[in-house]
């Protein structure tokens, strides 16, 4: 499992990409997120894909996990699907 992180510099109001790789089972898990994803104004998207029907559109620049705002980690360490891997986050 490998987590990775894109930001388009506020190209698109979902700015922030997280995914999470799984290269075993050939499928990812996504977040898509706004600067402002714990706020009703917000966006906070997910969704999954297998290899096969993964879109490469513009996510962006990859960038650590530590250079999102703060705000944003923590709402993606709270996500269902993502808090099942802490490992993910060690160090961050």
């Amino acid at each position: 499992m490998k987590l990775r992180v894109f930001d388009n510099n506020g190209e698109t109001f979902d700015r922030y990409t997280v995914l999470i790789d799984n290269e075993v089972e050939k499928h990812i898990e996504c977040l898509l997120l706004s600067h402002n994803c714990d706020s009703p104004q917000g966006v906070s998207m997910f969704d999954s894909y297998h290899y096969n029907h993964l879109s490469h559109g513009h996510r962006g620049e990859e960038i650590p996990f530590s250079e999102i705002p703060l705000n944003v980690q923590n709402h993606v360490k709270g996500q269902y699907f993502f808090n099942q891997y802490p490992e993910l986050f060690q160090g961050s």
